[in-house]
């Protein structure tokens, strides 16, 4: 093999190996993924409380809670639910499927963990299985039933019945054949009765937290951790149940439970009628941990975290980072803006990157510039991020829209990559797109206690275009666009652009502004999410 600039070709196709085995994350990795912890997250995480872990797609809540699984010499006993798995069921179903994950983990923990030499404890630890393997099964048979039964209920009762009986010779005195007496007899009584699985359920949470507490004590762990990956996949509908099922299943013992999901795409809680609370709340009944960074607050951590990311997968195959990059660092600077603060971006992106730049060395180009960052960003929206907008979103025609009607407008019509709103003066519709565009990584959140030079009616809430969905516009506008970028952020010279001249934005302003950017571009035709 030959070289691509400074760096063998070898090594390079290391590299995009190492990178392709670790964009994707598993709480039991089979593989060893380099895990970064500017917050101390983990340290947090690991102690005996509830926690929401709340981050975007990519973020790194998966690798935060392998870590804890992972974790040599615990004094706890994680356990670990992969909510994409059941993301079909529903409730109560669900809450049955995951309380025989949970005790089937913990019936391996026995199979796998050695007994105490002890013979008092072998029995308790051999009763302890027993219930737990019996409270399994019937489990899993109510699994199989319907949610709601009817079944004939038989009772045998003892009544007193009036009997006639030969009263003999006082009957040839008399005249009278028969006389009527009290006499005891059992009877049974067939009626139907209907089961519903939530009440078995609801009446069932101290026999579930007991035996899953104590096994805990037998094993000879101080808690169990009961760790929730993607809780968001689990119905809207049907979070605030399974958080409230789980709640009451730990409180007040050594359990505790470690949800990670997306914070606009999850319900916690719900309010019933006389105030009643069914879930559980921020604060009160839980401790919420943050992978999201801010643009602009956390820019400095933010550039120290991914930089150690980048670096230490080049180390592994020998490669001095900033070498495959035409500018050095702010060739690197750029990859990380492109990424949005995105750890699995950054690296999606940072190996597309490496297969356009192959693919140019044959035109003399030896290193990843500012083009090949872009065209890879945008390759990487289009096959990944609209790809998640169209699985989830395909249907909502409207959400659609106003994706595409931002972009045109702010990228198009005001030639610039990032705008403002004023949160307090958008309907709660727009709000929760603009939410939901975050969450997909299409913009990025840059400020929420943002200060305009030039609109005055302060603070607003700032946020910038994605690279991968502006980088088509860019190229049609040439140097006209003006980028609001991390490499003039970086001496502050962006930061006052961006409050000069970023546009306002509200639901009501880029309504039709795609079809119009269609028009004057000459495309008749609308394609959704994406330019031609």
């Amino acid at each position: 093999m030959g070289r691509i600039g400074r760096v063998s070709e070898e090594k390079i196709l290391s590299l995009q190996m190492i990178l392709s085995e670790v964009t994707r994350a598993d709480i039991k990795p089979k593989k060893d993924i380099f895990f970064v912890d500017p917050y101390n997250n983990l340290k947090t995480l690991s102690t005996q409380a509830n926690h929401v872990v709340f981050g975007r797609r990519g973020s790194g809540k998966t690798l935060l809670l392998s870590q804890l699984f992972q974790e040599k010499q615990k004094k706890y006993l994680p356990v670990s639910i992969d909510c994409e798995r059941w993301k079909e069921l529903t409730y109560p179903n669900l809450l049955l499927k995951i309380l025989i994950e949970i005790f089937s983990q913990i019936q391996d923990e026995y199979e796998s963990s050695k007994p105490s030499i002890i013979s008092l404890k072998k029995r308790k630890r051999k009763h302890q299985q027993s219930q737990l393997n019996n409270l399994q099964a019937e489990l899993e048979k109510r699994l199989l039933e319907a949610d709601e039964i009817k079944v004939d209920r038989h009772d045998v009762k003892t009544e007193k019945k009036l009997r006639e009986f030969d009263v003999g010779l006082q009957s040839k005195i008399t005249g009278k054949v028969s006389r009527k007496k009290a006499v005891s007899e059992k009877v049974s009584r067939q009626y139907p009765q209907h089961i519903l699985k939530i009440e078995y359920l609801n009446n069932n949470v101290d026999k579930f937290s007991e035996i899953i507490s104590r096994s805990a004590e037998v094993l000879q762990k101080e808690c169990i951790f009961l760790l929730f990956d993607d809780f968001y996949y689990i119905s809207i509908d049907d979070q605030f149940r399974i958080s409230d099922f789980l709640h009451r299943v730990c409180k007040n013992t050594n359990i505790y439970y470690k949800l990670a999901t997306i914070r606009h795409r999850t319900t916690l809680y719900q309010r019933k009628a006389d105030s009643y609370i069914q879930g559980i709340q921020e604060g009160a009944d839980f401790m919420p941990i943050d992978l999201d960074f801010s643009l602009e607050e956390d820019m400095d951590l933010m550039l120290d975290f991914l930089n150690d990311i980048l670096d230490h997968y080049c180390q592994l195959t020998g490669i001095h980072y900033p070498d495959l990059f035409v500018d050095g660092d702010n060739g690197v600077g750029r990859l990380i803006w492109a990424s949005g603060g995105v750890p699995r971006d950054l690296l999606h992106i940072f190996l597309q990157s490496l297969k356009i730049m192959k693919r140019d060395h044959k035109n003399r180009i030896h290193r990843i510039g500012k083009d090949q960052i872009n065209e890879a960003a945008y390759v990487y929206c289009r096959r990944n991020k609209l790809a998640e907008f169209h699985t989830e979103f395909g249907d909502n025609e409207q959400l659609l829209s106003a994706n595409n009607d931002l972009l045109a407008y702010v990228g198009y019509l005001k030639r610039k990559t990032g705008f403002i709103v004023k949160e307090t003066k958008i309907p709660t519709e727009f709000h929760n797109t603009l939410n939901i565009l975050q969450d997909l990584r299409l913009i990025h959140l840059y400020d929420k206690m943002f200060y305009s030079k030039t609109y005055h009616d302060n603070p607003y809430t700032a946020y910038i275009l994605d690279i991968g969905q502006y980088s088509e516009i860019l190229q049609r506008r040439g140097p006209i666009i003006k980028e609001f970028n991390i490499l003039r952020h970086m001496d502050k010279s962006g930061d006052n652009e961006l409050r000069s001249d970023a546009p306002p934005v509200t639901a009501d302003i880029i309504v039709g502004m795609y079809d119009k950017y269609l028009h004057e571009i000459g495309i008749e035709q609308k394609v959704i999410t994406e330019f031609s």
